[in-house]
């Protein structure tokens, strides 16, 4: 039976229907702080992760509602009002999230190493009484003033003190908690001595100028110290990267360095002589070298380095040098199959001998020559002296038609010769690799009547008929000059003149691959044959030899760069594209781009901090300020 309840208006509840409806309550309440709950918390995650998407978002507006220039520019005064402007900012520079290390248990910001930071551990600090925002740090004859928006500059200073305390080389720890300052400001204005500005990966640089003599410098910062050990007293390496470009091993094969030890040495980074460059594998192990001793102190410089490189590999090695008491290790004889530049004495009787161990000769150096000698001496132009051998067809007194040197061992169609030679315009006389015994099978370097008044590089094959040519400059007759030639197999051969590789002489058909010696003729000069009728003073064939050496060779050969060293930056809305050195470097191209007034650099890309010199000589009016937003991270505070 069902208990009705009767009000005094007529309205009639059951007891049922009540239990019903506090059942129904009791689950929309639950219900309903079930979801409350789980849509407050959805918020405050959904406001977390805005608030961490905003944070970089609110760096990129302050950094340019704060940054030089705004609106605040002033030339005079631009360094207060920054300034003054940053004090008001509640957007910290620090983000306890990415610079908390709980290893270490200490705050700590990665940095890029530059003049700065690899001298402000001893820096003196002296503190700006007048403004809360700012400090000197003086190191050496450098000053620069540090601006923060953290008015605490104590802990600052503080911190700054302790960046002799490193995790490694990439790291700089912090004993408190410190504000990361947000610009650095060089002061070398006004009427600045240097007219220079720093900057690393994805730093904005500014700068002001008017009655400067404009002229756009830059080099790159690398650490002054190596990582390698046992070369402590190198103060510089600079890596390499080698790439061989064929799917083999090449096993002791001379790799071409190419740098400029001239920029070097005047910066004084390098001995004048090249004495104290050494080079290194990615493992420490010294590798064998020989120096082109007439491109020392060039802006040109070649070295040769002796590597095994895997197929395809892709390595680094490491050029040391900056050690003025090290000696040379330069030597050709550690380097290359053949390598000569005929400065010895082999019978020890105080004059040089051509060496017979690794040459044949067809005369008596002691006796063929009568009065002529067979060696002399003389400087390069950067004063290294050498010896050189001169084969002169008119000197010889011996019954031959023509006195040659070739060597002891025949080598194959994948090698290259190249040596230093000087060419009189004499008739007949020719160097490279020839057989000798099948004189048809040649590829040479020649200078014969019958085939005209010029020097040819020439390939043939089998006979007389089967010949190709290309006719070399006038300007290379009696001077010293170099000559590579690089057999490719059966497919070319090639001819490089002073190292352009911009203008290589390739002969493709008439291609001999049978094993031959490389040989140097000096040749009477031959009436047989019609041809160009040279006068008689030009009669009968004479070259000088100053070194030679042979090396193996293949079409494609390892590169080599030093892609540490590229650059991308733009300069007032440009991008520029360089692979810049150590030392300081002229941009003629960049010169126009600077301007009286405002200027803007953005490095867009690079592994090394840059230094810029923008102007020459003294005076005028020189102001810059360099952004770093790598530093520069947040914690909204609301």
């Amino acid at each position: 039976m069902i208990t009705k309840i009767k009000s005094k208006k007529g309205y009639i509840f059951t007891y049922e229907a009540i239990m019903v409806a506090f059942i129904f309550l009791a689950v929309f309440y639950v219900g309903s702080m079930a979801y409350t709950h789980n849509f407050l918390t959805f918020l405050e995650s959904k406001k977390d992760i805005d608030t961490a998407h905003k944070s970089p978002l609110l760096k990129d507006y302050y950094l340019k509602k704060y940054s030089f220039p705004g609106d605040f520019y002033e030339r005079d005064n631009f360094i207060n009002n920054i300034v003054n402007k940053l004090k008001n900012n509640n957007i910290k520079t620090f983000d306890i999230y990415s610079n908390f290390s709980e290893d270490r248990e200490k705050m700590y910001f990665r940095i890029y190493s530059n003049q700065y930071d690899e001298k402000l551990a001893n820096a003196t600090i002296e503190l700006i009484t007048t403004n809360n925002y700012a400090f000197n740090a003086t190191f050496d004859t450098s000053n620069i003033t540090i601006y923060t928006n953290v008015a605490n500059r104590t802990k600052t200073n503080n911190s700054l003190k302790n960046l002799n305390v490193n995790l490694g080389n990439d790291f700089t720890v912090f004993n408190d908690v410190v504000y990361i300052p947000l610009i650095t400001l060089d002061n070398n204005s006004p009427n600045p001595i240097g007219y220079k500005a720093y900057g690393s990966n994805g730093d904005i640089i500014y700068f002001h100028m008017d009655e400067v003599e404009k002229n756009f410098r830059a080099r790159v910062l690398i650490d002054i110290t190596n990582r390698f050990g046992t070369y402590s007293n190198w103060k510089y390496a600079s890596p390499m990267s080698v790439h061989n470009n064929v799917n083999s091993y090449l096993t002791d094969y001379a790799v071409k360095i190419v740098f400029d030890s001239k920029s070097y040495i005047i910066d004084g980074e390098m001995n004048n002589l090249c004495e104290d460059i050494r080079f290194l594998d990615k493992n420490d192990n010294e590798l064998n070298y020989w120096i082109e001793p007439q491109t020392i102190n060039t802006t040109h410089t070649i070295a040769w380095v002796k590597m095994n490189l895997a197929p395809n590999e892709y390595t680094t090695i490491y050029m040391l040098y900056g050690n003025p008491m090290a000696t040379s290790k330069s030597n050709g004889k550690n380097v290359f199959e053949l390598f000569d530049n005929f400065s010895e004495d082999i019978n020890g009787d105080g004059n040089l001998d051509i060496d017979n161990t690794l040459w044949n000769t067809n005369f008596d150096e002691e006796n063929d020559f009568g009065t002529w000698n067979l060696f002399d001496g003389d400087n390069y132009a950067n004063g290294i002296g050498y010896n050189y051998t001169r084969l002169n067809y008119s000197a010889y007194n011996g019954t031959d038609n023509l006195i040659q040197i070739y060597s002891n061992t025949k080598y194959n169609s994948n090698y290259a010769m190249k040596s230093r030679v000087k060419f009189y315009k004499k008739y007949e006389e020719w160097i490279g690799f020839y057989n000798g015994t099948t004189i048809f099978d040649r590829q040479i370097i020649s200078n014969y009547h019958w085939g005209g008044e010029f020097l040819r590089f020439e390939s043939s094959k089998d006979n007389d008929n089967n010949v190709d040519y290309s006719i070399l400059p006038m300007n290379l007759y009696n001077n010293w000059e170099t000559y590579e030639i690089q057999r490719n197999g059966s497919n070319s051969v090639n001819l490089i003149i002073n190292d352009d590789e911009d203008n290589i002489y390739q002969r493709t058909v008439y291609i001999s691959d049978v094993d031959m010696p490389i040989s140097f003729v000096a040749r009477k000069y031959d009436t047989s044959t019609g041809g160009y009728e040279p006068p008689e003073s030009d009669k009968n064939g004479y070259i000088d030899i100053d070194w030679v050496f042979v090396r193996q060779y293949v079409g494609h050969e390892p590169e080599v760069y030093n892609n540490a060293y590229d650059v991308v930056f733009s300069v007032n809305g440009k991008i520029f594209s360089k692979n810049m050195q150590t030392t300081w470097v002229s941009y003629e191209d960049i010169n126009n781009e600077l301007k009286d007034g405002l200027n803007e650099i953005r490095i867009i890309h690079s592994n090394y901090p840059v230094e810029f010199n923008l102007g020459n000589g003294n005076g005028g009016q020189f102001q810059t300020i360099t952004f770093s937003p790598r530093n520069i991270s947040m914690v909204v505070i609301q």
